[in-house]
């Protein structure tokens, strides 16, 4: 061995890492402290042999996984100077794989079985959602684990310890169950039984208790109101001529209109009964003698009939003279009139009941059908919605079902909804997932007047835009001005359907707009990067005094995974977060804004009543999401103009 001179020394290792892998090659050194400079002719031994390849070079290749021990020495005139060194040799991250549920996976709400395996050349262990799962003798794992309505992440990590930890996440939508997101024309679509229901008990339609005729509160407020403005000189016949008798209407008032509806089965039996006061003028052959008919009639007629729940029609209308009271200035003719079977009262009586039927054909009738297609109100109508891509067009069409009135009197009138799009279907998937939400007869409870939209309405419609690729576009204008042009390509892809949920116990909002399965593939000139994505947005919806519903970003949670970036990428999961929340996010925050819906204040309805119109509208009052339903609470609004 050569001798040098030297006092002290030190082994210097380059690259210096807590620990290193296979393969990697490596520089060890023998330092003279007091000159910091290397010793020459120094020599090297490490252990085991087979652990490392000594290069010409004089570096070192590691080979094998273990511990590396490295010893180098020099001697002088006087002693044997040595150092040492370990070296931590590791043949990489445990290799995971994950054999179900796959990325992008839609699975029945329960139970979730997780299976997948895991080597290494070191001890392991696997963790799934945080926790320590057994492996078998060939390093298989299976796992258990519920899953929650909405977006369930699976996140599966193997370590042996010494190496960085090896993650896999896996993003599964769970609903109870999955119907077909393609129509049999081939064109994205869903259809959706009672996806849309009206409620309304009696007191909706009539609560007993008259209101302000200015201010009515139900429908047979309304009709009061209406009778009340009744023009009945535009009604009411001029002239009766029968056998003898030449009668004439001057003017016609009424007194005491009433009104009240009750629901049955096939649908709602309607009572009005009003008071006409006529005065009169004519003539009337009276015991061979000939007497004026100059005074005042009042005749009180009650008018009943069905409106039929299947048509929105009236049937079996009935009317009904109540009494006569007679005026007159000739007592004789007041006698007759009030004398059953003759007939100046028989003349009288068809007077009145032909005013009785214009007055249900002209007024009530036209009210009860204007209410009744409110609550029957259909949607067809094209919804154009902004993509990050070209904007994409949705297609709305309800159909009601036939009205069910239940034992203890509330009306359903259940709607069914088809959502479609335009073109091929760009996207794959199980279909649509269903939540377990009870049939209109099990309706959560709500107001007398309640409009309930499924939540699987509005994943319908996420869904079909979803199999329109709405989630599948470039983003190349918005990653190269955040990179200063540097990125060149950027495209999203989503694996998943967005979906809707009600916010869970500790999240905010009024609903929850979950994204997940999310893929970002980026280029800058040669390099290629790949990063994941999963978004959980919480909705605040809000109603104004109109109905209209107002959508306002409460809480959003990121969660930005790097896939694959190689050395020298620009982009980086911190620049995507940031991009999202200073671009796209208010992206969204606007387009939320702007939507406007006006969920219940839409369904109006307008009637002309002669010389009066009314203009009729259920109106919001409070909104809540429960048991898979967007619930909002309504009321009546009248205006007689």
């Amino acid at each position: 061995m050569p001798r040098v001179s030297v006092r002290r020394v030190a082994l210097r290792v380059s690259p210096l890492r807590a620990a290193y892998w296979t393969g990697q090659r490596v520089r060890v050194d023998l330092v003279d402290l007091d000159t910091d400079e290397p010793v020459a002719e120094s020599q090297l031994r490490f252990s085991p042999e087979t652990a490392a390849a000594l290069e010409e070079d004089g570096s070192l290749t590691l080979v094998d996984e273990g511990l590396l021990a490295i010893e180098r020495c020099v001697e002088t005139a006087a002693t044997l100077h040595c150092a040492q060194a370990s070296l931590r040799v590791d043949d990489g991250s445990p290799r995971l794989a994950l054999d179900g549920p796959l990325h992008g996976t839609e699975v029945e709400e329960g139970t979730l079985f997780i299976e997948g395996s895991a080597t290494d050349a070191r001890e392991l262990s696997v963790f799934v959602n945080g926790s320590p799962v057994p492996l078998d003798d060939l390093g298989r794992f299976t796992a258990e684990i519920p899953t929650r309505l909405g977006l369930e992440s699976i996140e599966i990590v193997a370590s042996d310890r010494w190496s960085p930890p090896t993650r896999l996440v896996a993003d599964v939508l769970a609903a109870p169950r999955f119907e077909g997101g393609v129509a049999m024309s081939g064109e994205p679509a869903v259809w959706l039984s009672e996806a849309l229901v009206v409620r309304a008990t009696q007191r909706a339609l009539d609560d007993g208790v008259s209101s302000p005729l200015d201010a009515p509160e139900d429908v047979a407020d309304l009709l009061r109101a209406v009778l009340v403005r009744t023009d009945l000189g535009a009604l009411a016949a001029s002239r009766f001529q029968s056998s003898g008798v030449d009668l004439r209407v001057n003017r016609v008032t009424q007194r005491s209109p009433e009104a009240r509806l009750d629901l049955r089965p096939d649908g709602v039996d309607v009572f009005v009964r009003s008071t006409f006061v006529v005065a009169t003028s004519g003539r009337a052959d009276v015991g061979g003698a000939t007497a004026t008919l100059d005074g005042e009639i009042s005749a009180r007629v009650a008018a009943a009939l069905t409106l039929d729940a299947a048509t929105g029609a009236p049937r079996n209308l009935s009317l009904h003279l109540e009494a006569i009271d007679a005026r007159m200035n000739d007592p004789r003719v007041g006698a007759l009139i009030e004398q059953t079977g003759s007939t100046l009262r028989r003349t009288v009586e068809r007077g009145a009941n032909e005013l009785a039927r214009r007055i249900v054909d002209a007024q009530v009738a036209p009210v009860l059908e204007s209410a009744w297609a409110m609550l029957r109100a259909g949607v067809a109508q094209r919804v154009d919605v902004p993509t990050p891509g070209e904007p994409l067009a949705l297609h709305l069409r309800a159909s009601g079902s036939p009205p069910e009135v239940t034992r203890s009197g509330v009306l359903t009138l259940p709607a069914s909804l088809r959502i479609g799009g335009e073109g091929a279907p760009k996207k794959e998937s199980r279909g649509l997932g269903r939540h377990a939400r009870p049939r209109a007869e099990g309706l959560p409870p709500a107001a007398d007047l309640a409009a309930f939209a499924s939540l699987d309405a509005f994943n319908g419609a996420l869904h079909v835009l979803w199999n329109m690729g709405a989630l599948d576009v470039s983003l190349d204008e918005l990653v190269a001005e955040a990179s200063r042009g540097l990125v060149s390509e950027a495209r999203l892809a989503a694996d998943v359907p967005p979906f809707v949920r009600a916010p869970r116990p500790g999240e905010a909002g009024t609903l929850v707009l979950e994204l997940g399965a999310l893929s970002l593939d980026v280029a800058q000139a040669e390099l290629r990067g790949r990063f994941g994505a999963r978004a959980r947005i919480a909705v605040t919806a809000r109603l104004d005094e109109r109905g209209g519903l107002s959508l306002a970003l409460a809480d959003v949670a990121l969660d930005i995974e790097t896939l694959e970036r190689p050395r020298g990428l620009l982009v980086s999961g911190e620049l995507i977060e940031d991009l999202v929340r200073s671009q796209a996010l208010p992206m969204l925050e606007t387009a939320l804004d702007g939507l406007g819906l006006a969920l219940v204040g839409a369904v109006e309805h307008e009637v002309s009543l002669g010389s009066a119109r009314l203009h009729a509208s259920l109106v919001a009052r409070e909104l809540r999401v429960a048991h898979g339903w967007l619930i909002v609470d309504a009321g009546w609004r009248f205006e007689l103009r």
